[in-house]
C-alpha cells in the first residue's frame, strides 16, 4: 500500500511540474483606443460622433473621449438618433 502512494505521490509530482514547465508566454494586452476612435471607425454611430463633435465646447468633450483611459459610454447608434427626431 504504501508503495502504491508513492507511485500515485510521484506521478502527481511530475504531472504539476510538466504543467508548469510550459514556455508559453502571455498574449500582450491590446494597446487602448480611445472611445472617440472606436466611434469613428464604426459607421453606424457616425451621429453620435456629430453630435459630440458639435455639442464640445472648446473641443473639451472630443478631447475627454479621444484620450485614452478607462471610460465607459453607452453609445446611441444611428436608429436611436432618427427615433429621437430632434429637429
Amino acid at each position: 500500500m504504501k508503495k502504491f502512494l508513492g507511485y500515485i505521490a510521484a506521478a502527481a509530482t511530475f504531472s504539476l511540474l510538466a504543467a508548469c514547465g510550459s514556455d508559453d508566454h502571455p498574449p500582450e494586452p491590446p494597446k487602448p483606443v480611445s472611445i472617440l476612435a472606436t466611434a469613428q471607425a464604426t459607421p453606424d454611430l457616425s451621429s453620435l460622433v456629430a453630435a459630440v463633435q458639435f455639442a464640445s465646447d472648446n473641443n473639451d468633450l472630443v478631447n475627454l473621449l479621444g484620450a485614452a483611459g478607462t471610460l465607459t459610454v453607452f453609445a446611441p447608434t444611428n436608429a436611436a438618433f432618427d427615433k429621437l427626431a430632434v429637429t
